[in-house]
């Protein structure tokens, strides 16, 4: 998201994103989580330097790392990468902006992507589904449901992909995750 919206350092900035990633994935895993891991034990220097690196390679401030004692919300981190210039950017699709009613505060008032996506792909599939195919309900079709709340607490989805793969192994799977996307994070899915 910080080098798609040119948040980064020229050095950084001026490379291609794809030369990049290597080098903040072995950041993330060599340095930042294990001085996740050591919270209250981190020394001060040490937190000062990871803190600097975060956001060498967020695109946000120091001080918004080091309030955020290291672990930054994503959801504070969407609404902070372009505060400055009075936006936000979205959950699902980072390269969307968003404007807010105000500048303060640690979460985006929505998610901006969703708004071009859902003017766009609904009334797109509702046709196609409709007029191409000649499906007839009058069940209207939502890209997203009421989901909210969530609720987690049966979610075993890990341990049966898990199951699934050790007793089937020609079983394929996706996974799609988005550089862009904060809700599928492609290191995640690495």
């Amino acid at each position: 998201a910080a080098w798609y919206h040119g948040q980064l350092a020229d050095d950084l900035q001026e490379g291609d994103l794809y030369d990049l990633l290597p080098k903040v994935e072995e950041f993330t895993i060599n340095q930042y989580l294990p001085a996740l891991a050591k919270g209250a034990w981190l020394p001060a220097d040490e937190k000062q330097a990871i803190a600097e690196q975060v956001a060498r390679y967020s695109g946000i401030s120091v001080e918004a790392v080091l309030q955020s004692n290291l672990d930054v919300d994503t959801a504070f981190f969407w609404k902070e990468l372009l505060r400055h210039e009075g936006h936000t950017v979205g959950r699902l699709d980072s390269r969307y902006k968003g404007l807010d009613r105000k500048d303060v505060g640690v979460r985006p008032d929505f998610n901006s992507e969703l708004t071009s996506w859902l003017h766009s792909f609904t009334p797109a599939i509702n046709y196609y589904l409709r007029e191409e195919l000649g499906f007839k309900t009058d069940v209207s079709y939502n890209m997203f449901g009421p989901v909210h709340p969530w609720d987690r607490s049966g979610n075993n989805t890990g341990e049966n992909l898990r199951q699934a793969m050790a007793q089937n192994p020609f079983l394929n799977v996706l996974f799609q995750a988005g550089y862009y996307d904060g809700a599928t994070n492609y290191f995640d899915a690495k």
